[in-house]
């Protein structure tokens, strides 16, 4: 006898769960949706993808130190993935103000630190990041330096 609570297979079920257990990055504008939705049902999610955009800082940052001592440029992917999470935190980020408070500080140093030397769509990226955040009013004072140097 079949169970009468299995939920329905769907290809989007079938996707979403393979591409979460493989380690695949999350659809990232349908999950932004979610959680402006349903803020406290989606904790979890932002705590790992904000652990994950940290992460990717720590990886930018060494690739750029190795770049600069060997030959090898590399790292857009890592860029790019950087840039896409910064955004993505930024237009999530009024919805978690505790969990993301040190968002504009970490945005505001990697440009500060990096802004000559990062690749352009990134340095984009990163300054759309700090103009949402800021026009939000999820800022700290630091921010508007940072954009004094950036330009």
């Amino acid at each position: 006898m079949p169970r009468k609570h299995a939920p329905a297979f769907t290809p989007e079920a079938a996707t979403a769960s393979a591409s979460v257990g493989a380690g695949q990055p999350h659809n990232l504008p349908v999950l932004q949706a979610k959680m402006k939705r349903d803020p406290e049902g989606y904790e979890e999610e932002l705590r790992q993808l904000h652990r994950h955009f940290e992460s990717s800082v720590f990886l930018f940052q060494q690739q750029a130190a190795l770049a600069t001592t060997s030959s090898s440029g590399g790292g857009g992917e890592v860029a790019k993935e950087l840039g896409d999470l910064a955004l993505f935190l930024a237009h999530v980020a009024p919805f978690y103000p505790d969990d993301l408070a040190d968002l504009p500080d970490q945005i505001g140093g990697l440009l500060d630190t990096n802004a000559r030397g990062l690749p352009p769509g990134l340095r984009a990226h990163l300054v759309q990041a700090l103009i949402l955040l800021v026009n939000r009013k999820v800022n700290s004072f630091g921010v508007t330096v940072v954009f004094v140097s950036v330009f």
